[in-house]
């Protein structure tokens, strides 16, 4: 959850790898993290997690438009 939080406070995606920023907790995962806003606003955060092993152009790039994706559908509503 803090790095949800964390998220929410900055622009674009993050990426968090073992316990580099993930904490001896979850050592052999990652994650990517983005931020998706509505009216200019951020309303949430949104992520992958999965192992350190994954494919992170492509996570980055998922992760990416659906917060882009999610943002203008909050900002139509």
């Amino acid at each position: 959850m803090t790095l949800l939080d964390r998220c929410l406070d900055s622009r674009g995606v993050q990426v968090f790898i073992g316990s580099e920023g993930l904490g001896n907790e979850v050592p052999s995962c990652g994650m990517v993290l983005a931020p998706y806003a509505g009216n200019n606003s951020p309303l949430g955060s949104l992520g992958i997690v999965g192992p350190i092993s994954m494919n992170y152009a492509r996570a980055m790039s998922l992760v990416e438009y659906t917060a882009q994706i999610l943002g203008e559908k909050f900002k139509e509503s």
